[in-house]
């Protein structure tokens, strides 16, 4: 680079420092330092750098910045060096290598061909470059935090050379650069020539893991028929700040260096972090959200807007049509839609609000694994838990041998943002039961780290519960079936044990309701089946005609829907209260009726919130809050067989009975279950404590 070039390419550094405030920024720091009141040999300045803006302003600075950013580190250390000398922001004797730059880069120019990594096979394109890549992917483990060396000084041996006073040799870590090669014995004087040492007392510390990424596609199409390879992970040193926010599960927007790393004998490429970024859930899927609502569903929506509960029973009708007919196991339907909308919220809320854990009880397990298999694909991201996998992860040595372990996560970890289908709960042993509880119960999962790894003593590594855990299982398994010294008798529950059941937000008993019912639920979701086989061609793919919603416009909805942010009402929410108080002290009054768990509340909330959002609504209504506490009641009834509301449960609607669930005469028929419901928590808040 010529002297004529390097004075364009700093013009250019100045013009864009000033108009996207940067300078100002330099400012600030420098004040920060001055009220510190001591002296320090190393002053560190962050420059946020959009490198689209960069090269649409200096073809040469961004080209820089991007094919050699050492040299434009060094650029804007000078810049930033001489601003503080002219405006006399630090102390007279700061010299320029006591001014750290470091540029984050917050994009990349818009060509995917040379930036973008969508799998690891794509870094050979880079073995032997040094350029900026971008990344959006899900960390599937870390290592320990370990200490890096960020910055040290170095002086003169000869105590009559300059060199031995003030701060004129600063060493500070350069991406991509080992612990080796920042810290060396073969550094000379610029004055004398003679060897310098180092002043250990002024090397500065930071905080270092390295992440093992994979693109983010992995866990949405986990599932399809094209996505058969194993995607390999490909490792990521973040350093210093960029420590503080990392978290397995979590998805990322990573703008790195590549490095060329030798791990035993292989050369192995990684990225060293520049910058990164959580992804909020809402950024995932722009393009979804911004077609707006399908025409097939607004066409729902008008038809059914006169009844406050037709256009969310309808959609649950549709749903899932493919895997066993419309009307057919309903309730659960309805109930993974709800427990969609319930995944954690990107804003605050006002009211309690938890995660709807869904857990299906029945004997025909096989249908009830497809419908849970096929509801989770409409989530951002999903994850089924197999026998081969630790549930929340593991703890092993750590093979990058920079720290004392690596941390592997689990499925409860890498659903974050979706859904972690655990399967068939039967299966189970014990100890895996106690873990599943144990995590619903608390909203955290917990990885045991042996002390054969800390050095010490063992310790946990906790980290929030971030998904939604869908299960199911088989009743027929209790050997020993636990009945209750009354006249009514709920439905069998397997093998798992009250705590257990009770951790789960919503427990649908799609056995429950009459014979006739289930017998003839049997017999459509057998001929769909025969249906279905004998319209295959011989290619294998199903010729059945297309269903009246469509899987990409139930996906559209969804989205839409989750995005909604209701408000809740005084009246529902007095509602919930005064039933979650009245069955409460109902259902303890009675010794062989087991009372509600003290999550309930919560749960109906959830409930609630969920039925606003599908209705596409911007308020909590009373409506929402009943149908709500409808549907919790019939869980309930099915699983105590005894309703304070004289419920009856309803997994399936019949036939010959869809207007009565579905149009007016529903209607008349949930009004009635809220006289009903006024008038038990009238009648219990007048009971006596």
């Amino acid at each position: 680079m010529n002297l004529e070039e390097k004075l364009d390419i700093v013009e250019a550094a100045v013009e864009y420092m000033d108009m996207t405030s940067n300078f100002e920024r330099v400012k600030l720091q420098c004040l920060h330092y001055n009220r510190m009141g001591k002296e320090m040999f190393l002053y560190t300045f962050k420059i946020l750098v959009n490198l689209g803006d960069v090269c649409e302003l200096n073809a040469n600075l961004g080209n820089c910045i991007l094919s050699t950013p050492a040299i434009a580190t060094s650029l804007f250390q000078e810049v930033i060096f001489q601003m503080i000398q002219l405006l006399s922001l630090l102390q007279e004797d700061v010299t320029l290598s006591q001014i750290c730059v470091i540029l984050r880069l917050t994009s990349l120019p818009s060509i995917p061909q040379l930036y973008e990594v969508e799998h690891a096979n794509q870094l050979s394109m880079f073995f032997n470059k040094t350029v900026f890549v971008h990344l959006t992917g899900i960390i599937l483990g870390v290592t320990a935090t370990s200490k890096y060396t960020q910055s040290t000084r170095y002086t003169c041996y000869d105590e009559e050379c300059e060199g031995q006073t003030g701060y004129h040799f600063i060493r500070v870590h350069m991406p991509g650069a080992s612990e080796e090669q920042t810290i060396r014995s073969d550094f000379k004087c610029t004055f004398c020539w003679k060897p310098l040492k180092e002043v250990k007392t002024c090397r500065t510390l930071a905080d270092r893991v390295i992440a093992e990424v994979v693109p983010n596609t992995v866990f949405r199409h986990q599932n399809s028929s094209l996505y058969k390879f194993r995607e390999q992970a490909i490792p990521i040193y973040i350093r210093g700040d960029l420590t503080k926010d990392v978290e397995i599960g979590g998805c990322y927007d990573i703008i790195g260096l590549l490095q060329k790393t030798q791990q035993a004998e292989n050369d192995v490429i990684a990225i060293e972090a520049n910058n990164m970024k959580k992804i909020n859930i809402m950024e995932m899927c722009p393009a979804i959200r911004s077609a707006g609502l399908p025409d097939v569903i607004y066409k729902l929506y008008q038809d059914r807007k006169n009844s406050p509960w037709s256009f969310v029973l309808s959609l649950a009708f549709f749903f899932g049509g493919n895997v066993s007919p419309c009307g057919t196991y309903l309730k659960l339907k309805m109930s993974l839609l709800l427990s969609l909308m319930s995944l954690p919220p990107t804003h605050k809320v006002k009211f309690p609000f938890r995660p709807l854990h869904v857990l299906a009880i029945g004997q025909d397990t096989s249908i009830l694994n497809q419908l849970m298999s096929y509801a989770q694909c409409f989530s951002n991201r999903t994850c089924v838990y197999t026998s081969v996998n630790h549930l929340a992860g593991k703890v092993s040595k750590d093979k990058y041998a920079s720290s004392q372990y690596f941390v592997e996560g689990g499925p409860l970890l890498y659903g974050k943002n979706g859904v972690c289908h655990l399967g068939d709960m039967c299966r189970f042993k014990k100890s895996i039961c106690e873990q599943i509880q144990t995590t619903l119960s608390n909203g955290k999962v917990t990885i045991d780290i042996a002390s054969k790894y800390t050095g010490g003593l063992p310790q946990k590594m906790e980290q929030e519960l971030g998904c939604l855990v869908w299960a199911y299982t088989d009743p027929v398994t209790d050997k020993k079936p636990q009945h209750f010294d009354d006249i009514f008798m709920g439905c069998e529950t397997g093998n798992m044990a009250k705590p257990l059941l009770d951790v789960f937000s919503l427990l649908q008993f799609v056995d429950s309701g009459d014979s006739i019912t289930r017998e003839e639920v049997a017999v459509r979701c057998a001929d769909q089946h025969l249906l279905s086989c004998l319209k295959m061609d011989t290619s294998g793919q199903t010729q059945s005609s297309e269903p009246p919603i469509s899987d990409q416009d139930f996906k559209q909805f969804l989205w839409l829907a989750y995005a909604g942010q209701p408000t809740t009402s005084p009246e529902a929410d007095s509602l919930i209260n005064k039933y979650y108080v009245a069955s409460r002290k109902a259902r303890s009054s009675s010794s062989c009726v087991p009372s509600i768990p003290v999550t309930a509340l919560q749960t109906i909330c959830s409930l609630a919130i969920g039925h606003t959002k599908l209705s596409l609504r911007s308020v909590v209504t009373e409506e929402d809050a009943l149908m709500a506490i409808k549907l919790y009641e019939e869980s309930l009834t099915a699983r105590f067989g005894y309703s304070v509301l004289s419920v009856q449960p309803s997994p399936h609607i019949p036939v010959s009975q869809t207007t009565d669930f579905l149009g007016c005469q529903n209607d008349r028929q949930m009004k009635e279950f809220y006289k009903t419901l006024v008038c038990f928590c009238t009648a219990q808040s007048c009971v006596e404590e």
